[in-house]
């Protein structure tokens, strides 16, 4: 696995090598880089969220794009392309950063480009081999769970935070999540629904309820439907 390292010189061009190994019985491709020094160990994890990139499908691109974001590295530990092919792109022993508020204790995995992949038999059987190893490893049953619904997750459990010991007049009623994550109209719905309550209630925020107030509109501007419905072909593949 690649080790931390010094940050890389700023402004420069990023460079990945790569190499072969085996996570289990998967055969990997691991991506050699300098990652940065601010990386938190983690030591178990339990749960898969799956992503999908379409615009950064070249390694070295994203990359560039995850050290503009300030983050130390490819936030996701695994990408798989249409052809196949596992990329090992973060340190399995490092947390990742894929997931807003969920990423202790979790494993990030993008598609590159999920829809191609979706359609791709030998994207699909990658990725459950690589279940099948990562099951292995993990100390409880491991779930798999989209982008989305992780975000949906955080953001539900950050409402219930809000409305602790606040009267019911000043609480933000808690939206209900399913499979309509998967649909961006329906997504936009309830962001457009929690966007306008927030703004309502703008004037009565309680002040040492600012910073969670603050935290929930971030989180709502933020939701997105990610990997889409072509992520329900793989969660289903493994069931």
């Amino acid at each position: 696995m690649p080790r931390t390292t010094n940050n890389p010189t700023p402004h420069t061009r990023s460079y990945i090598t790569l190499g072969q190994s085996h996570y289990g019985k998967t055969p990997l491709t691991i991506c050699h880089y300098q990652l940065k020094e601010d990386t938190t160990p983690m030591n178990s994890f339990n749960r898969i969220y799956l992503h999908n990139t379409y615009k950064y499908t070249n390694l070295e691109e994203l990359l560039e794009y995850s050290w503009r974001r300030n983050l130390a590295g490819i936030g996701y530990h695994f990408a798989i392309d249409t052809k196949g092919t596992i990329f090992n792109t973060r340190p399995i022993n490092l947390m990742g950063a894929h997931i807003y508020g969920e990423n202790r204790e979790s494993i990030g995995i993008v598609f590159l480009n999920a829809d191609s992949c979706a359609k791709s038999k030998t994207s699909l059987g990658s990725f459950q081999q690589l279940y099948t190893s990562l099951s292995h490893q993990a100390e409880k049953p491991l779930t798999v769970q989209s982008h989305s619904y992780g975000q949906c997750e955080y953001l539900q459990h950050q409402i219930t935070l809000y409305n602790q010991n606040l009267p019911i007049e000043l609480q933000i009623t808690p939206l209900q999540f399913d499979s309509s994550i998967c649909e961006d109209e329906k997504v936009e719905q309830k962001r457009i629904f929690l966007r306008e309550t927030l703004t309502q209630m703008k004037q009565k925020i309680p002040t040492p309820k600012q910073p969670q107030y603050q935290l929930l509109r971030r989180l709502t501007e933020e939701l997105k439907v990610c990997p889409g419905k072509s992520y329900y072909q793989f969660v289903n593949s493994i069931k």
